[in-house]
């Protein structure tokens, strides 16, 4: 989807936002309420979130025989993650990891290669957790006559994704997809990178245990947001059990991956604002609680992306081969 119908749309999910919550006042108004002694435990909470992110993707590397120090890995992933603020999508993001690593020494194939895997079992992991949510939300009554539908839809992607990432590292696979159907390419250059890159691919997930540990630890990092959303909600004073943001955070995580909107902005408030509203929060309170914890976020993973630029000596967005800077810091 195109920059700009994605600027246009989260501009009009937001706006739409807005409209229904009648202003952004009672929102301001509950944001303020936060008691300061829970800040610090939130942020610490984010930080955590981005070091498993780090030390589950530097395992991926290690399985291949490729050492990225943690303290640079976290650097890398959390001064990309700032920088992917300015630019249309969580793509654009990766893109720069990947360059930012490689700029490291390692090679760029395997780079890319680790975080297309990082990112897929991620997605998995996601759709694991979002049928744990509509389990939560039938248990707590809440989806009741969409109960079957919901189900249906969330068992069916579920599974598509698993035959399909098991299709993408199948050996039979490949060679029905590299000796056969593209046999007639074998002497392209393109055809032969593919090929090669498909390889590398498929290579890391030759370690069951270590995909397996990967895969364990993806989970446990993706649990940590509900702790963060329900840590900002009882700081604000606001009453809502931690099983419903259990049953409604990966839901409205997993809708806000659809890439209609820049970073889910717009996409992820919404589905939120609708769930929390069944756990009797108010719109301005579900908001306050989605928008503060994108500020507090921001501010857990400046001061690695201050301590990158320090080390590099440079204040620009890197620019990775075929993806344009559309912004600059500084």
């Amino acid at each position: 989807m195109k920059t700009t119908l994605k600027i246009v749309i989260t501009v009009f999910l937001i706006g739409a936002i807005v409209w229904g919550l009648g202003g952004l006042r009672e929102v301001g108004v509950q944001i303020l309420r936060i008691n300061p002694l829970y800040i610090i435990p939130i942020l610490l909470l984010f930080i955590v979130d981005r070091g498993i992110m780090t030390f589950k993707w530097g395992l991926l590397l290690r399985g291949r025989g490729i050492g990225l120090p943690f303290f640079r890995g976290m650097m890398i992933y959390c001064a990309s993650a700032v920088w992917g603020l300015f630019l249309p999508s969580t793509v654009g993001a990766d893109a720069i990891r990947a360059y930012c690593t490689s700029r490291t020494g390692i090679d760029s194939r395997e780079v890319v290669a680790s975080i297309i895997v990082e990112r897929f079992l991620g997605f998995l992991s996601a759709l694991l957790l979002a049928v744990m949510s509509i389990v939560l939300l039938t248990h707590l009554g809440t989806l009741r006559h969409q109960a079957m539908f919901v189900w249906l839809l969330g068992g069916g992607m579920l599974l598509g994704a698993v035959l399909l990432f098991a299709a993408t590292v199948s050996q039979r696979v490949f060679g029905f997809l590299h000796d056969r159907i593209l046999s007639g390419f074998r002497h392209n250059r393109i055809a032969g990178k593919l090929r090669e890159f498909h390889e590398t691919y498929r290579s890391f997930t030759v370690d069951r245990r270590n995909i397996a540990t990967f895969f364990g630890l993806t989970l446990v990092e993706q649990l940590v947001p509900i702790f963060d959303s329900w840590l900002i909600a009882k700081g604000m004073g606001i009453e809502a059990g931690l099983l419903y943001f259990a049953a409604a955070l990966p839901l409205a995580l997993l809708i806000s991956r659809i890439p209609i909107s820049i970073d889910g902005l717009g996409v992820f408030d919404g589905i939120f604002i609708l769930l929390m509203s069944m756990a009797g929060l108010s719109a301005a309170q579900a908001a306050a609680i989605a928008i503060l914890g994108r500020i507090l976020q921001a501010i857990a993973l400046i001061p690695w992306w201050i301590a990158y630029v320090i080390s590099h000596r440079n204040l620009r967005v890197p620019q990775p081969l075929g993806v344009e800077s559309r912004s600059s810091v500084g």
